[in-house]
């Protein structure tokens, strides 16, 4: 479990309270991480986080988050040198040419940039529908999408301040019916998950899950998803719903 150096370039907060981070790796990752995969970040004298790929290009780490506790606060304010390990996790290999529909909802949108990226290499096609409170936490297509874009970006905001009013979920009959989709995925908070594989569960949408994770290898148990037998770090965080709805009802 030893970790890369890692230099940061720069931090700039985006929306309220979303912050991105972009990093130079002094010992590359010598492979290209899969979308949804996710890393550790230690922040020296702090602790260490997971954090989502947001993108990675030739050694160049983006990490997109929100400032919600003390490691997200101090990493705002970082610079010099921080350490990363990884990439963990089961992440998603895409098909060559196949449709994908992104349900996210608030900070969820952070790996998604990564995703449309990845796609470029597949000739896949990735819409994405955004969900989130108010108009102050909306960052802009070109802003959040540096080169790769899906091919269309809804925002959906909950004071309706933009052209699709309501949650992320609300809007999502809306998104569905624009393509044919080969997959569906919902990523975001889990209350959102929770309704959102509900009201979907006809078609029984991919969902990414968060846990407290601390190894990352699968040896301390800490992601344990209870009460199934399942480790997010390595069994996740890609699951269908079906596979997954006792711990969003329970967990």
């Amino acid at each position: 479990m030893s970790f890369r150096s890692a230099k940061v370039i720069s931090v700039e907060e985006l929306g309220e309270n979303i912050y991105r981070m972009k990093l130079k790796l002094m010992d590359d990752l010598g492979i290209n991480p899969l979308p949804f995969q996710f890393i550790m970040v230690w922040i020296p004298r702090v602790k260490e986080v997971p954090m989502s790929i947001s993108d990675y290009v030739s050694g160049l780490l983006t990490i997109l988050f929100r400032v919600r506790g003390r490691g997200t606060e101090a990493l705002s304010k970082t610079t010099g040198f921080i350490g990363v390990r990884g990439p963990y996790g089961r992440g998603l290999n895409l098909r060559r040419g196949e449709r994908v529909l992104v349900i996210a909802g608030g900070v969820g949108i952070a790996p998604i940039p990564y995703l449309v990226r990845t796609a470029l290499r597949t000739e896949s096609s990735i819409g994405v529908l955004w969900g989130v409170r108010r108009a102050s936490e909306v960052i802009s297509e070109n802003e959040l999408f540096q080169g790769a874009k899906p091919s269309f970006f809804y925002v959906a905001t909950e004071d309706c301040s933009s052209s699709y009013c309501g949650t992320a979920i609300d809007v999502a009959p809306k998104a569905i019916s624009q393509g044919n989709w080969d997959r569906v995925i919902l990523i975001g908070p889990p209350e959102m998950l929770r309704e959102g594989c509900s009201k979907l569960i006809e078609i029984d949408p991919l969902v990414v899950l968060e846990s407290i994770v601390k190894c990352g290898i699968g040896l301390c148990g800490t992601c344990s998803l209870k009460p199934l037998p399942t480790l997010l770090c390595v069994d996740g965080p890609l699951y269908r719903c079906s596979q997954v709805v006792d711990y969003l009802e329970h967990g």
